[in-house]
């Protein structure tokens, strides 16, 4: 496929877009946001010091990330190097 087929700006059109049922909904006040919509919810986590490797482990086998959709970031656990892991879910 050809790179332009994709990514293409001069494909956009303004006249279009402001007719689109989901622009006039926005201009009128009627959105929602996805947070609601779909009841999404985000947290940083951020903590000094290393996780302990065997609780850790034990959580993951439990499935205590189960309801996790999206991660990411580094960790370190306790006897590893500096950072031991990173996390891309």
């Amino acid at each position: 496929v050809p790179i332009a087929e994709v990514l293409n700006p001069r494909r956009f059109s303004f006249s279009k877009a402001s007719q689109a049922a989901g622009w006039i909904q926005e201009l009128l006040g009627n959105h929602v946001p996805e947070t609601e919509e779909y009841g999404i919810r985000s947290f940083v986590y951020r903590r000094e010091g290393r996780f302990e490797a065997g609780r850790l482990g034990e959580l993951v086998r439990a499935g205590g990330l189960a309801d996790v959709t999206r991660s990411k970031g580094f960790f370190g656990v306790t006897g590893g190097d500096f950072w031991d892991g990173v996390m891309l879910e």
